[in-house]
């Protein structure tokens, strides 16, 4: 057998997660590595799953939003989501209020990932 932990030796429910603790090695060591990264992948799959939902174009949410739409009116907004300076600004603009929309739903995640914990 060999020496490497594997994940057993991860401690899961850190105090205080962040983007590199949101899966915590029991024990210092090798398996340190791996709880980083374990980390980092879970964090970035939220970023990515909550930042493309935003409603503005270009992200993916704003396709959503011409579900709610009569035909005419989606055919007019996609037309205007195709224009380059709707798109420049509309991820200025996600970028600039992704924060406050983050930190909730990154709690959110974390009490799926941890019932009782978070």
């Amino acid at each position: 057998m060999s020496d490497w932990p594997g994940l057993a030796a991860l401690r899961y429910w850190p105090d205080d997660a962040r983007f590199t603790s949101v899966v915590l090695r029991a024990s210092s060591g090798p398996g340190e590595a791996l709880a980083v990264f374990t980390s980092i992948l879970f964090t970035l799959n939220v970023v990515m799953f909550t930042f493309n939902l935003i409603p503005i174009a270009p992200l993916d949410g704003s396709a959503a939003v011409t579900l709610l739409m009569d035909e005419r009116l989606a055919d007019r907004y996609r037309e205007l989501m195709l224009q380059p300076a709707v798109s420049t600004f509309g991820l200025f603009f996600a970028w600039q209020a992704y924060g406050p929309v983050f930190r909730p739903l990154f709690r959110l995640a974390l009490r799926c990932l941890y019932p009782g914990h978070f």
